[in-house]
């Protein structure tokens, strides 16, 4: 289920649909690219107060964990967290 507040009139989402979607395209992905650049910033902000003290690894698991928990399944979400492990620390081991 979402965590989002659904409380915006939907004449005022239309309105703001049809603003977007009269930009080019190229605006519009950079305005997504943005946001999403945005989303990241914060997550990880919000991971380095509440959890100073992870690896560098952990730490970015842990990103992509709440970045795409809403995405997969508990298990693909394991799945995925392991094989990103896995290389993160195959990568560490083949720079030495």
């Amino acid at each position: 289920m979402s965590q989002f507040v659904h409380d915006t009139p939907k004449h005022i989402l239309q309105k703001q649909f049809e603003i977007i979607y009269a930009k080019p395209v190229q605006e519009r992905a950079r305005m997504g690219f943005e946001m999403l650049s945005l989303f990241k910033k914060l997550v990880e902000n919000r991971i380095r107060r509440t959890c100073p003290y992870l690896s560098p690894i952990e730490f970015k698991l842990k990103v992509f964990e709440e970045m795409y928990k809403e995405d997969f399944s508990e298990e693909q979400m394991q799945n995925i967290l392991q094989s990103m492990k896995e290389f993160e620390q195959n990568k560490c081991a083949t720079s030495l």
